[in-house]
């Protein structure tokens, strides 16, 4: 250590300055705390982050879940939480539905998890889809606050696909090979749909001709077989 003097003020200057070791959030809380005269109840908090993720790509149209851990640190204070919902910020999403269960209490120094569902309808091939989980609630007597929790993004893909099929009368059923045919056949062709979401298609447009089922496009839930429509055409070769 070295000192002076200047104008009857001594200033000393340490060698070395002190060497401060890092430490955990809990432990430096718990030191200022002690040493500010405070109990470890004021500066206790509560925490929200993503436990269960959603896929990285789906169909539009599915049903995804999610899992939100909510955290209340350990203090005197219980947290109460009073709602779970969708922060402005989401993008692609709907139909957000929040835990049963909500609202709880939860107790100092514990957590809790809680599932989430929504639906993708982001257009297919954006990458940005994304949940932004918003926790509205309460510590203890203090005032209540919003905390987010953000979802790593999902890839939509394409929901329903086609497949354009001919043949012609030479053989059953139309199962004659369409690619050379006579001015006494006659062709069909025929447009096959898949829809591989969890959610009804409507399909508008079809060409003319084409004589359509009634009613939308339907689903069943994955794993089991997707559900498909097919469309008949049938065309005489000119003559």
């Amino acid at each position: 250590m070295t000192s002076f003097n200047s104008s009857n003020v001594q200033i000393e200057k340490l060698a070395h300055p002190p060497c401060v070791a890092r430490q955990s959030n809990a432990h430096t809380r718990d030191h200022w705390n002690a040493l500010l005269g405070f109990t470890n109840t004021m500066l206790a908090d509560w925490s929200v982050s993503i436990f269960q993720q959603p896929p990285t790509n789906t169909e539009v149209g599915d049903y995804l879940t999610g899992t939100v851990t909510i955290v209340n640190d350990p203090g005197a204070d219980d947290l109460t939480v009073n709602s779970i919902s969708t922060d402005a910020a989401s993008v692609g999403v709907d139909m957000f539905n929040q835990a049963s269960g909500v609202p709880f209490s939860l107790a100092a120094g514990t957590s809790k998890d809680l599932m989430f569902t929504f639906r993708l309808i982001g257009a297919p091939s954006s990458t940005s889809n994304k949940v932004v989980v918003k926790v509205s609630a309460r510590l203890g007597a203090a005032a209540p606050e919003n905390k987010t929790a953000t979802t790593r993004t999902i890839t939509s893909k394409e929901s329903v696909t086609a497949t354009l099929t001919a043949g012609d009368d030479s053989a059953p059923s139309f199962t004659g090979d369409a690619a050379t045919v006579t001015t006494l056949n006659q062709i069909q062709y025929t447009l096959v749909l898949v829809n591989a979401s969890d959610t009804p298609a409507q399909l508008n447009g079809l060409p003319a001709g084409l004589n359509a089922p009634a009613g939308p496009l339907r689903s069943v839930p994955r794993p089991a077989h997707h559900r498909c429509c097919q469309w008949h055409l049938h065309l005489v070769p000119c003559r």
